[in-house]
């Protein structure tokens, strides 16, 4: 996830695309590998390949597909170490999943819902352009500058062009960005992919807003 792999699954990705593709691998802004030109016929065997290496799992292009830029870990200008917040979340959502429940069906019906994190204001992680965007940030507590995450709702890029998330305020304003005082979504959200289904956007926010700091 977020972009990982080894020299081992980089080889046998090498040996499927030249046994079912056309030789060729491209990586993309998501942090995925794209294989072209794999017949139909092929993509059950294919898939199964995948899959022995380690790198067949679900839910490519939807929520539980988090990318995040490197971060604190190896990037100079980051503040934030945001592929620790990635995994936060995506094993926050998995375990959501995998419990049922209303939180379950929150994750379900936001399935086209992106999440991109970036570690500074750069956007590297193209947190401005997701449904739900983590930029890092840093905040003066207590007389210390402390490592921070904003909360971006409601960016996308469709045929119209890209719309930048607007940025939430406070643990009311993530209430306030997610469910109008009428009830209805608020301009943040009206291109939002889980528009539709506000009242169980809540319940993702107030599970992301209370994951711990990444060690």
């Amino acid at each position: 996830s977020l972009g990982d792999v080894t020299s081992d699954q980089l080889r046998a990705v090498a040996d499927l695309a030249e046994k079912h593709g056309d030789g060729s691998v491209w990586t993309s802004a998501e942090q995925n590998l794209l294989l072209r030109f794999v017949p139909l016929g092929e993509l059950h065997a294919l898939h199964a390949g995948l899959v022995a290496a380690g790198l067949g799992k679900a839910g490519v292009g939807g929520l539980l597909d988090v990318t995040s830029c490197p971060g604190a870990d190896s990037c100079n200008l980051a503040v934030t170490t945001s592929r620790g917040l990635g995994r936060a979340i995506e094993q926050t959502l998995e375990s959501a999943l995998a419990a049922g429940g209303v939180a379950a069906e929150a994750v379900t019906a936001a399935n086209e819902a992106l999440i991109k994190i970036s570690g500074c204001p750069h956007s590297c992680g193209r947190h401005h352009i997701a449904d739900l965007g983590f930029p890092g940030a840093a905040r003066k507590i207590g007389g210390r500058a402390m490592p921070v995450y904003q909360l971006h709702i409601g960016g996308g890029v469709d045929a119209e062009g890209a719309r930048f998330g607007a940025q939430a305020h406070g643990r009311d304003g993530v209430a306030d960005g997610v469910v109008g005082h009428d009830g209805e979504p608020p301009v943040a959200l009206a291109g939002c992919a889980a528009a539709a289904c506000v009242g169980l956007m809540r319940t993702i926010l107030t599970t992301c807003w209370r994951l711990p700091l990444p060690r």
